[in-house]
């Protein structure tokens, strides 16, 4: 779209004379009542904000609309916005800024606006704000203590007696439609009601959703439906006193998404979206999108996920945690950065972890995820699916996931220089290559038999590369483990310090001279257990594996230049050293 302002010999008389008509096109947003944040939430000082000269050399010219922001409070008790707001137009060396405050609607911001301008969000709380179309180049700057909200404060609560049980009520309003895209079971048993995008918050505080009346329990909620069981259609009900408690439902879909290029989130707190499952709250769909610096938090589905065709998208520097599905997602992404992230604490909303929860998953090309911090999330910690190809995890810490690292029906992985350990659920182990292809597995440090909150089972174990014969996957070929080191704890015994397994009764895997294992160093605490895998085990059911040992291992033709060193192994507070502070 042609836009004056970016001819390179504009005149700064054109150029104020068509910014003071684009000031005038500014709406101030309607009042919206049910906006009633906690106090720690408030702005608590008056400001007067007024026209700054730009920190540039380059001459500027700012206009400011008419009004003073009087920020104390913004909210009344009974929740309407009270604030009368004040928008900075600063432009500098042709390019255009745009200070918003919570008054202002994002959305209408970026409406009056031409392509690459900078909005600034000046600190306080963007309540059931949404930016569904951003311009080419447009960049979303959050100062210090700016949040983007995507609930609505609920009011008007009610007693109703049900069955005999006391409960409050309030009108929820037509619910928002979600669902999982799988034809599998994507939520924890009694918890079908994750496939509902909508969260309530009470205090902050994500409560579970309760599918009945009968699952309803102190720190659950019930959305009814069908209004068929006893209680109002589309009401909500909290067995907890909601008086004196500031109780929230999520209310937009999406913080940021769109198909525009170049656009850039960054500084933001973003918290409380009605994401779906399998998409995020920040939803880049364009290319080139970096998101940057972000707190993104307590969201449905995923916290950050580029999806539907979006390529060569930076995610960097986020705190991502105590999100409904998992932290970070892709859709076929094509060129990505995933980079000094950390991901913790996610899949908060019960969905089946093997469906698709936990940290990271990513599918797509030639993505690096490098130096992200991955841990107690219920699922994989860092993985790839569905035909991924040349993606590279360097340099991540993943611990206390249900699984490390797993690599998946994909190809062209390279797993490198990571540090592993205290993951762990049936059938994953601290690094995984399942079902794919030309992988380059090195230089890893792993450590076998450390407890964590989700290890269980013999099968949770180092190095683990599975051809597992699904007919979506690929054989395993070409996949060369190497340079790594593998660490047991003293009780670690018999559990899998590297190997192959075969469940799809293909054993020329274990003849094909592209796979092998070698340069690997394992620290036991005994000598002569059996930690090394190499089992022709005929399907994903059949029972138990094969380990061997060290011996046996190298008559194998495996890890020839390899070396066992029998060591005392690492205490779990020796483990704790290893964490970033």
């Amino acid at each position: 779209m042609y836009h004056p302002h970016q001819r390179k010999n504009s005149g700064y008389i054109f150029l104020a004379g068509l910014l003071l008509i684009a000031s005038s096109l500014f709406a101030l947003p309607a009042f919206t009542a049910n906006h009633d944040p906690q106090p720690s939430e408030l702005l608590t000082q008056a400001a007067t904000f007024r026209g700054a000269a730009s920190t540039t050399q380059n001459p500027s010219h700012t206009y400011s609309s008419i009004g003073t922001h009087i920020a104390t409070p913004p909210f009344s008790d009974a929740g309407a916005h009270i604030a009368t707001a004040s928008k900075i137009i600063t432009v500098s060396g042709g390019s255009l800024t745009v200070t918003l405050s919570p008054a202002n609607d994002i959305q209408t911001a970026v409406n009056n606006n031409p392509e690459s301008t900078t909005f600034i969000l000046q600190p306080g709380l963007y309540r059931a704000m949404s930016v569904t179309s951003p311009k080419n180049g447009d960049r979303f700057i959050g100062q210090s203590g700016a949040v983007m909200d995507g609930a609505k404060v609920l009011i008007g609560w009610s007693q109703a007696i049900i069955g005999g049980i006391t409960y409050w009520t309030t009108a929820g309003a037509i619910p928002l439609t979600g669902n999982c895209g799988s034809s599998g079971p994507c939520c924890i048993s009694s918890w079908q009601d994750c496939v509902s995008p909508q969260n309530l918050y009470f205090d902050n505080t994500d409560y579970a959703h309760a599918n009945s009346f009968a699952n309803m329990r102190s720190g659950r909620w019930y959305y009814d439906f069908s209004g068929t069981d006893g209680g109002v259609l589309d009401n909500i009900y909290l067995l907890d006193n909601p008086d004196g408690h500031t109780v929230e439902l999520s209310a937009q879909h999406y913080a940021f998404i769109g198909t525009a290029s170049n656009v850039t989130v960054k500084g933001l707190v973003i918290e409380k979206y009605a994401a779906p499952i399998q998409q995020g709250a920040v939803q880049p769909e364009g290319a080139q999108w970096m998101v940057d610096s972000n707190e993104v938090r307590l969201n449905h589905g995923t916290g950050i996920s580029p999806e539907n065709g979006a390529t060569n998208v930076k995610v960097t520097n986020n705190n991502v945690h105590h999100n409904g599905q998992e932290g970070i997602g892709s859709g076929n992404l094509v060129g990505g950065l995933f980079d000094s992230n950390t991901v913790a604490y996610n899949n908060i909303d019960n969905v089946t972890p093997g469906f698709d929860a936990g940290g990271v998953k990513l599918t797509g090309s030639h993505i690096m995820i490098n130096n992200n911090t991955v841990h107690d999330n219920r699922g994989v910690g860092l993985w790839t699916d569905g035909h991924g190809e040349y993606m590279t995890y360097d340099h991540n810490s993943s611990y206390n996931n249900y699984g490390g690292i797993r690599y998946e029906v994909s190809g062209h992985g390279t797993i490198t220089n990571n540090t592993v350990y205290g993951n762990g659920s049936s059938g994953n182990d601290q690094i995984t290559y399942a079902g794919s292809d030309y992988g380059v597995i090195s230089g890893n440090t792993v450590f076998v038999g450390v407890s964590g909150p989700s290890t269980s089972g013999s099968m949770s174990g180092g190095i683990a590369v599975d051809n597992i014969g699904r007919s979506d996957g690929f054989k395993v070929t070409h996949v060369q483990v190497t340079h790594n080191t593998i660490k047991f704890d003293p009780n670690a015994g018999n559990y899998l310090g590297v190997g192959l397994d075969d469940y799809a009764s293909q054993p020329d895997v274990y003849t094909d001279p592209t796979n092998y294992f070698d340069y690997n160093t394992y620290y036991v605490p005994v000598l002569g257990n059996k930690n090394w895998y190499w089992s022709e085990r005929g399907s994903l059911v059949a029972p138990g594996p094969n380990p061997v040992t060290w011996s046996t291992w190298q008559t194998n033709g495996e890890d020839l230049h390899g070396s066992v060193i029998l060591a005392t192994g690492i205490k779990p507070q020796q483990l704790r050293k290893l964490r970033p502070r």
